[in-house]
């Protein structure tokens, strides 16, 4: 039981690491404004996927707020944080294990419009509607390239790690 325990810990903190990289430095930067699109969302995907709904909400908001703050842009990181969580969340709960191609595809497209619509209200906070808005696309973007990485890599991905997670309920 210990041993599964620092298991599902260190393969947690595996996702989180791999989310702060792939979006900290697979990134493309967006001229119009101080946003980005990279491919962690990806990842924050596959590990909501794959890991048990805690361990997947810290491994996504955690990791990405990480990528704030280590990429000078820490006053994005309590948004980040809570966005990135309630991706999860939403992930989490829609690709139950065993799901089909059309489920990821939904929880993908669900959590895009979370990403969307949650950091157009972070950023008209922080810049106002008309900063906000000149980032949907982009936004959009990174979500749809995000659900086909998904789409595309989870069954791959469980069946390479069957053996090492955990049974998600």
């Amino acid at each position: 039981m210990k041993d599964a325990r620092v298991r599902l810990i260190c393969v947690t903190a595996m996702f989180a690491a791999l989310i702060l990289v792939c979006t900290m430095f697979v990134k493309v930067p967006v001229p119009a404004t101080t946003e980005y699109i990279h491919i962690g969302d990806g990842v924050l995907y596959l590990a909501a996927a794959l890991l048990p709904f805690p361990y997947a909400v810290a491994a996504s908001a955690v990791g990405a707020a990480l990528a704030d703050v280590l990429g000078s842009a820490a006053i994005w990181a309590p948004f980040t944080f809570v966005i990135k969580a309630v991706m999860a969340v939403c992930v989490s709960r829609l690709c139950t294990p065993g799901c089909g191609r059309g489920r990821m595809a939904l929880a993908g497209l669900i959590a895009g419009v979370i990403n969307t619509a949650l950091y157009f209200a972070s950023s008209a906070i922080l810049y106002g509607v008309a900063g906000a808005a000149a980032g949907i696309p982009f936004n959009i973007i990174q979500s749809a390239l995000a659900a086909v990485i998904f789409v595309v890599l989870l069954p791959m991905i469980r069946t390479a790690l069957a053996g090492m997670l955990p049974e998600r309920r």
